[in-house]
């Protein structure tokens, strides 16, 4: 019997409580937060980068930082269905609010309840001022990836569910085939650089301004869909690795920029180390299929780890079971990988504020763990979720992940709205869960039924400001939006 692993990533914005501008955290937000895991016995360690603290770790998980000192990620170990499921998930991600938001009120900032920090602009002096140096790295100075694309804090709030293999790419399709409902729930940027938008998540743009100048065509469509659901794993891996992809080291550039399948066909590759220009041999290996796993941007990941000593084992058995027409990609990922589960991309960060506490305690309280819920939910019942995924054309599904992003709840799904269909997610994942987790939907089931996402809250505070311009209304609503302690709700 599978035991189900559930875990999370939560990006947050960090601002000032004073005027929601951007907060730089320094080495003095990861030394408190050491102290806090010092006291209650989680057994932290600190992580460096150059001269900078980066990172502290415990027994939860990770509080570091996404890709500015402006926004951080709690990543959160998985906790399983026999050792608290869900609930001890919820504990984890409760702790680790507390600690942030503790340490950073001790030091005038916050958490953002937004999915990015409409105060940024995606600038060089922004860039400068709040970006992790990477002055060597081939992403960005040989495959032109635009870093400064995500400098204005673009945050989601990432559910990882464990799914056996055989299930993987049914699970796959679910949710990114749903995805829609997961951006219309969860949407929470209206606002983009200062300005006020037609779009409810301005997130959702990140990925096309981040690779709309890639060197190498394919790179600009890492972040597409699928153009149809995936039959197997096969069809995954085919999809990722097909050939117009390229393969990616951050350490080297294989001459001819061959995708990953056909990197697996030569025995060796001529490559060039970077930096630095020396000519290399490279032998492909298990571990660059590990690697690769996070080289697509769409709704939803097959995530894996291969056992122990396997990274640098040969390809062949790989490109034997990827040549077979039934489950052979199954039965052999099976035989090498100690876990899979599938990583969520869709839902935006929202976090509970004074305002939502206010006027729904339960909501506020679920908002963090209902993506994980919603999520472990679905592919508990999985059979269920696929039945539902089928009363709606592909390709309609991902046409409406746009619409979802600019209009929320509102969307069309051919004659159905974004609405119709996250109220039947809700009841599908309802009914894969415990009794005693069903509360934990019920930031969902308040976005249903009030219609109001954080996006619209967002943008009913900026039409209520007085303020003389749309800079000044901005400030006015995000600076009311800082997460209050899990503690008050």
């Amino acid at each position: 019997m599978h035991i189900h692993q559930y875990g999370a990533e939560l990006e947050k914005p960090f601002a000032y409580v004073a005027d929601g501008s951007p907060f730089a955290v320094t080495d003095s937000y990861f030394q408190r937060l050491h102290e806090l895991k010092t006291a209650v016995g989680t057994a932290p360690e600190l992580v460096h980068a150059g001269d900078r603290t980066v990172a502290v770790l415990d027994s939860l998980g990770t509080e570091g930082l996404e890709s500015s000192f402006v926004l951080g990620e709690s990543s959160l170990n998985p906790v399983a269905s026999n050792q608290g499921g869900l609930q001890g998930l919820y504990e984890r991600i409760t702790t680790s609010q507390s600690q942030v938001v503790s340490v950073l009120a001790e030091q005038g900032g916050g958490i953002l309840n937004m999915s990015n920090n409409p105060l940024i602009k995606r600038n060089k002096q922004n860039i400068e001022a709040f970006g992790i140096p990477k002055p060597n790295s081939i992403a960005r100075n040989v495959r032109n990836w635009r870093f400064g694309a995500t400098i204005n804090a673009c945050a989601q709030n990432s559910p990882s569910t464990s799914v056996e293999v055989y299930k993987a790419a049914e699970a796959a399709n679910v949710i990114i085939g749903l995805g829609s409902a997961f951006i219309a729930l969860y949407a929470n940027s209206p606002f983009n650089e200062g300005r006020p938008t037609s779009w409810q998540e301005n997130r959702m743009d990140l990925w096309p301004t981040y690779f709309a100048d890639a060197t190498l065509p394919a790179d600009r469509k890492l972040h597409y869909p699928p153009p149809v659901p995936f039959n197997n794993l096969r069809d995954y891996f085919q999809w990722m690795f097909r050939s117009e992809t390229s393969v990616f080291s951050m350490k080297y550039t294989v001459a001819g920029n061959p995708s990953l399948l056909e990197f697996f066909e030569m025995e060796e590759w001529d490559a060039e180390a970077y930096p630095g220009g020396e000519s290399l041999r490279i032998k492909p290996t298990m571990g660059h299929l590990a690697t690769h796993q996070l080289m697509q941007f769409s709704g939803a990941r097959v995530r894996f780890g291969l056992a122990e000593g396997l990274a640098e084992s040969g390809v062949d058995d790989f490109l034997g079971a990827m040549a077979g027409r039934h489950d052979e990609v199954e039965a052999y990922m099976d035989s090498v990988i100690d876990y899979m589960y599938i990583e969520a991309r869709d839902p935006g960060a929202n976090f509970p504020d004074r305002a939502l506490a206010e006027e729904d305690s339960t909501a506020a309280r679920s908002m963090l763990i209902s993506p994980a819920a919603l999520q472990a939910g679905l592919l508990n019942n999985i059979a269920e979720a696929s039945a539902l995924l089928e009363q709606y054309d592909w390709s309609t599904l991902m046409d409406a992940r746009k619409g979802a992003a600019i209009s929320g709840l509102d969307a069309t799904v051919g004659n159905h709205t974004v609405r119709d269909v996250c109220r039947q997610i809700i009841e599908v994942a309802g009914r894969g869960i415990a009794t005693d987790e069903q509360w934990m939907l019920a930031y969902p089931q308040y976005v249903v039924e009030t219609g109001k996402n954080g996006a619209v809250r967002a943008r009913s505070l900026y039409e209520q400001s007085n303020g003389s311009t749309p800079l000044e209304r901005i400030g006015s609503a995000v600076k009311s939006r800082i997460a209050v302690l899990p503690s008050l709700l």
